[in-house]
């Protein structure tokens, strides 16, 4: 009996003993370092929102943003006006002769080119284009006013100085092109609107007003502008006669499409 309580005494301890083991240290550390196990979610996954990385539309501008865009460009211009004035002779000596001698060029090369046909140079119909811009500026009442920047009086001058040119440009074109039956050159490309554009920066903008008075001061300058914009409209009228007789027309309908131009 007494050797079987001792036995079951000695048991207990080294149970006892057992249960009073502890990890050691380093193993303890590595244990806690140890990230759980992420367990499977069953729910169905949700969805990601990618950035759409597609090409937004510029925002448009408002009148305000463009009334301040004309004034940066009104002072730009100021700027150079000055310095356009400080040097008068540097500009009559070397620049205006210099230009003569391209537009000559230009305009030489282009009737040798194109010749007497039907179908006008980029140049040419430019130079048409000036002389449409410069014609209407002729005929205002006011030609002080140059520069049309901010106020609701200067931007109604502006609208009409704009929508103006383009009718002295394409008027007399929309009308012969609905009597033949041919789509107006104008809807054609953009490229004829943006020649409107920059031959009302020329004339209207520019620095000391120097294009619009040497267009108006040199008889040299207006005869070369002259023999190019004539240039233009008799291939324009020979245009309209080839499309006539191509068509069928008669004489009478050649006529009335050539009167307009």
């Amino acid at each position: 009996m007494a050797g079987g309580a001792a036995a079951t005494s000695e048991g207990s301890a080294a149970s006892a003993a057992a249960l009073q083991w502890t990890v050691p240290e380093p193993e303890m550390s590595k244990l806690k370092s140890r990230r759980p196990r992420a367990v499977p979610s069953t729910s169905p996954p949700s969805k990601v929102q990618v950035p759409s990385t597609a090409a937004r539309a510029p925002k448009p501008m408002d009148s305000a943003e463009v009334i301040r865009s004309l004034q940066v460009w009104q002072k730009a211009v100021s700027y150079v006006d000055g310095w356009v004035q400080k040097y008068p002779d540097w500009m009559q000596d070397t620049v205006a002769p210099a230009m003569m001698a391209i537009l000559v060029l230009m305009v030489v090369r282009d009737a040798a080119y194109n010749s007497l046909g039907s179908s006008n140079g980029k140049f040419i119909s430019f130079v048409d284009t000036c002389l449409s811009v410069m014609s209407y500026r002729d005929g205002l009442p006011n030609k002080k006013g140059k520069y049309f920047v901010g106020g609701d009086g200067q931007a109604a001058f502006g609208f009409r100085v704009v929508t103006g040119s383009f009718c002295m440009k394409f008027a007399s074109g929309i009308a012969v092109s609905a009597l033949i039956g041919k789509t107006p050159v104008v809807f054609k490309s953009i490229r004829h609107s943006l020649f409107v554009a920059l031959g009302l920066v020329l004339l209207w903008l520019s620095p000391g007003d120097y294009a619009y008075t040497m267009m108006k001061k040199s008889h040299a300058l207006r005869l070369v502008l002259l023999a190019g914009g004539g240039l233009y409209k008799l291939r324009k009228a020979v245009y309209a006669i080839e499309v006539i007789i191509e068509s069928g027309g008669g004489f009478s309908l050649a006529l009335a499409s050539v009167v307009p131009w």
